[in-house]
């Protein structure tokens, strides 16, 4: 039941969305988040926070505060480069050299071509996928939400989430399942079609609930996504202070509080 949500726990949500939210929005920020939601493709905050610091502190060697400094562009652009940072971060995924497609394709476009993919539309968000290898509906819908579109990231915990809810979710997707010769248990990976009957589905559930409703009535889909992800992955830890400034994890999200421009 959607009522078993405290306000307490949205207002943290608003906190953790707030803190993956790229600002200000311009080239190097957004070429930036892309490169971290890639890097969160399997991987908990940490990994993809530690490997954005690495970019920052390679383009600002000598610089105490790189932490609070965008990436520069030639390091942005940099595949091999990024690649190594992320190996360095402790990326398992580092050997299949995923962003090269995405810096091939967005690293040298012109004009501010990171509010055409915030307010992609349908049409606009497939070509993204079907053009650029290693972006997935659920890593696109990510990399908007990071850019300020209140999208839904159709991840794990948010699948598990939706369906105690009442969602239609095939548990599959969510739950590992042996693979025909029981060699290995994978989760299945929703198309495109399941992927938008899910996320239509969470739509119309949590219309239901107005402290989720928007001013213009539609229902502020990266408060859902916040808060099932962040109520999913909660580690055992309930609190989960590490989040909010915590020392669990030695590390802050890389998005949360003012960032300088590269």
């Amino acid at each position: 039941m959607i009522s078993t949500i405290t306000d307490d726990e949205i207002e943290r949500a608003r906190v953790v969305l707030d803190n993956h939210t790229v600002d200000p929005l311009a080239r190097e920020g957004a070429l930036e988040s892309g490169l971290f939601c890639i890097a969160s493709q399997g991987e908990p905050w940490e990994i993809p926070s530690k490997f954005v610091y690495a970019l920052r502190k390679k383009a600002h060697p000598g610089d105490p505060e790189f932490r609070r400094r965008y990436t520069t562009i030639d390091v942005l652009t940099n595949a091999d480069l990024v690649n190594a940072m992320a190996r360095e971060a402790g990326w398992r995924f580092h050997h299949k050299n995923r962003f090269a497609p995405f810096i091939e394709y967005f690293g040298q476009k012109a004009g501010e071509w990171w509010t055409d993919v915030r307010d992609a539309d349908y049409e606009a968000r497939r070509s993204i996928i079907k053009g650029i290898k290693w972006i997935s509906n659920k890593t696109l819908d990510f990399w908007m939400l990071c850019l300020g579109r209140s999208s839904i990231a159709l991840d794990v915990h948010v699948m598990k989430g939706l369906h105690a809810l009442g969602v239609d979710v095939n548990p599959t997707f969510y739950t590992p399942v042996a693979r025909s010769n029981g060699s290995q248990r994978v989760r299945r990976t929703p198309n495109s079609a399941e992927y938008a009957a899910m996320e239509g589905g969470a739509r119309t559930l949590f219309a239901q609930d107005e402290r989720f409703v928007k001013e213009n009535g539609q229902v502020d889909m990266a408060l859902v996504d916040t808060i099932l992800w962040w109520g999913g992955a909660n580690r055992g830890d309930p609190d989960q202070g590490y989040l909010f400034g915590g020392d669990r994890s030695g590390l802050i999200l890389p998005y949360a509080g003012p960032i300088r421009p590269a």
